[in-house]
């Protein structure tokens, strides 16, 4: 298996879901904030990858990123039932485009995640008053 970088902790999508679960609208926002690479769903693609080159370039073996073919499909994959990497197509378990990535662009996806996270806090500071 060849991957762009050493490790993830899971999807940042399900942590937006985790902030906003029953609200549609503002998931939707915060997608919007977080960019067009995010709302592609990618794994380990251009926002993940941004994110690492970001916050711990190191990790990120350029190399092969560099040498990695974009990869489409993970979402409609998943919505026809695929069930791991292998059978949505992506058998070294990216999708998307980690070539596309940058440190620039990981720093700004930080400051878009660090937003959401502050408007979800003061909504709910908000609502405890």
């Amino acid at each position: 298996m060849t991957v762009a970088y050493t490790t993830t902790r899971g999807t940042t999508a399900r942590w937006i879901a985790a902030l906003f679960p029953a609200d549609v609208e503002r998931l939707n926002e915060a997608a919007d904030r977080l960019g067009a690479a995010f709302l592609q769903g990618d794994h380990a693609g251009a926002w993940e990858t941004s994110l690492m080159m970001a916050a711990a370039p190191a990790m990120v073996r350029e190399r092969e990123r560099i040498s990695l073919p974009p990869i489409d499909g993970l979402l409609p994959a998943i919505k026809k039932g695929a069930k791991n990497f292998a059978e949505a197509g992506g058998e070294d378990a990216y999708f998307g485009d980690p070539t596309a990535a940058s440190a620039e662009d990981g720093e700004s996806y930080f400051d878009a995640l660090a937003e959401v996270l502050s408007l979800s806090v003061m909504e709910h500071l908000g609502s405890k008053a």
